[in-house]
């Protein structure tokens, strides 16, 4: 009985067990499954924002590819060129047109530009009016002009920061972006996006640095807001329960902070980097249960349930046996009782019958004595024995042949009894006469 009990003990703590492990495994392998989900989501929508971003990048410079394509551009020329490009995307801020001004050129270039109805156009700095310098690169065409109007005669090159990116863009050749740059008068804010592309006399990129900074001619400017630029290239694709945040190259703080607002306590995260021209973006992506629905943990319940149905099925099994088991030894121990008791009583009779044997064979004994004593007397003297004398020893030899006679008739009587083949004959009697 105790080791089925220990056994049914042993299976509800092993299916316990098992039940705690297969949740564990089922759980970790839905949550990895669930994080693989995240992953893949993540690699598709970074794709996407990577494809859109260099779609902007060639739109500048198919801009590029424009002005090469003409001595000269006028305004109403760059306007019709980028008219669809703004209306396609309209997280542009504008489109602009930086030419380079030599200083013996400003007064004859801002007279023109008046010229042409903009009579307040004058080269101005990020402080005030213009420095005299060597060189200037200020916004001529401005596309909206509507909301950049404040931004034509801006010189790029008055900004430490900015103009430290048009020489990268003039040096290398290649196009180069910033987010976190000074006052730009028609940016909204230090969130909005600036791509600077170059452009060069003869509309080819010279190999050497030299030459390009001799042969600049110009940058053509582009203007995004991020927050709007990453809202229509990613809103469609971006599921319930995922955010995106953004941030400038460098540390993950509010200061560098682009696009977004972080998760204070995401299920899953991951971080990656996209780069914009020369500049990086770290793009973080951070998961709620909401995503897909969560991990699929109802699978582990289940499974957990099962196994531990099994092993309660297996307990209440040999739970069954134990109790079986326990009736069976119960009635054993309690005919073994019986069968003690009744041994103990075959014993007590066994013990009185042995008392009555020998009080019986000293009955019979004596008697026979008494009728051998006298027989024998009788046989040797009787002729010599009065007659009231022999009368009285026959007497005495009946009545106790009649007794020994009484007592052999009980032991048969006892004898019947006890082999259970006693037959009782039933007769109407008197109680008096008893």
């Amino acid at each position: 009985m105790r080791m089925l009990a220990n056994q049914t003990r042993g299976v509800l703590i092993a299916g316990l067990i098992l039940t705690v492990v297969s949740w564990n495994i089922v759980r970790d392998r839905a949550e990895k499954a669930w994080f693989d989900e995240l992953e893949q989501e993540v690699l598709e929508d970074t794709l996407i924002l990577t494809g859109e971003l260099e779609v902007v990048k060639r739109e500048l410079w198919g801009i590029i590819s424009f002005y090469n394509s003409s001595e000269f551009v006028t305004r109403g020329e760059f306007g019709v060129y980028v008219k669809p490009l703004l209306k396609n995307h309209p997280f542009i801020q504008a489109f602009e047109w930086v030419p380079r001004i030599d200083y013996s050129e400003r007064e004859g270039f801002e007279n023109i530009t008046r010229a042409m109805g903009y009579a307040e156009f004058h080269i101005f700095a990020s402080s005030g009016p213009s420095d005299m310098k060597q060189e200037y690169f200020p916004v001529h065409y401005s596309e909206p002009l509507p909301g950049n109007e404040q931004a034509l005669g801006f010189d790029l090159t008055s900004d430490p920061q900015l103009l430290r990116l048009t020489n990268t863009a003039r040096d290398t050749g290649r196009a180069v972006s910033a987010s976190r740059f000074g006052p730009v008068p028609n940016a909204r804010s230090q969130s909005d996006l600036i791509i600077l592309a170059p452009f060069y006399n003869g509309g080819k990129n010279p190999e050497r640095t030299e030459e390009r900074r001799e042969h600049l001619k110009g940058f053509v400017l582009g203007i995004y807001r991020v927050q709007d630029m990453i809202d229509e290239m990613l809103s469609p694709y971006i599921p319930k329960g995922m955010n995106l945040t953004v941030y400038e190259e460098g540390e993950l703080v509010a200061e560098n902070l682009l696009y977004g607002n972080p998760l204070k306590n995401p299920s899953m995260e991951i971080t990656n980097v996209v780069t914009v021209s020369n500049r990086r973006w770290f793009l973080v992506w951070q998961a709620t249960g909401e995503f897909r629905s969560g991990p699929k943990t109802s699978n582990a319940f289940w499974a957990g349930t099962a196994i531990f149905s099994v092993a309660l099925f297996l307990a209440i099994i040999f739970e069954m046996m134990a109790s079986r088991t326990r009736i069976v030894e119960s009635e054993v121990q309690m005919r073994t009782e019986e069968l003690t008791q009744a041994n103990q009583k075959l014993v007590e009779l066994n013990e009185l019958k042995n008392k009555f044997l020998g009080i019986a064979s000293h009955d019979l004994r004596n008697p026979l004595a008494s009728i051998r004593g006298y027989s024998k007397f009788l046989l040797d003297k009787g002729r010599q024995v009065k007659e009231d004398t022999r009368q009285e020893f026959l007497t005495t030899i009946k009545n106790v042949s009649g007794n020994m006679l009484e007592l052999i008739s009980n032991l048969l009587d006892i004898s019947v009894i006890e082999s259970g083949q006693l037959k009782l004959h039933p007769e109407k009697s008197s109680i008096k006469k008893l």
